[in-house]
């Protein structure tokens, strides 16, 4: 069984099924690892500014995390604020890339299936398309 402290939100596993991304009521992401036919803790992930906009905002409705079509990016979100996390897994480390200010509220995110661009889905009646830059050994986004 896989826990967070408070309520499990969202969870998805990477495109060859060894890990999952999890987020929780707890503010956090957590990236878990097939090993041994156990799942165990890789990390846990926090935006730079999540905290100060949950504080900001006292509430949220919902936390994301999806995977890229290789399994090397992650996407985090959150549907009441405008922030956006691209993550990149470098030397077996997940590492925030970009931070991205979107123009509205974030309904959900999708990577193109080549992983080049991501879409969002906001709440303005809009769907913005994000190019990413990846480079050779997949440390750029």
């Amino acid at each position: 069984t896989i826990r967070h402290p408070r309520q499990v939100l969202n969870a998805n596993f990477s495109p060859d099924g060894n890990r999952l991304a999890t987020s929780s009521a707890d503010r956090t992401i957590k990236i878990w690892q097939f090993v041994d036919r156990l799942w165990l803790e890789e990390t846990t992930l926090r935006h730079r500014r999540w905290r100060d906009e949950f504080t900001r905002l006292r509430s949220f409705w919902d936390t994301n995390a999806i995977f890229s079509p290789d399994g090397c990016h992650l996407a985090t979100y959150s549907l009441n604020i405008r922030t956006i996390g691209i993550w990149g897994l470098v030397a077996g480390r997940w590492k925030e890339k970009v931070l991205v200010w979107n123009s509205d509220w974030v309904n959900s995110v999708s990577f193109s299936p080549d992983g080049s661009r991501l879409v969002t889905a906001c709440v303005n009646h809009t769907a913005q398309i994000w190019l990413l830059k990846c480079s050779e050994d997949r440390d750029g986004t």
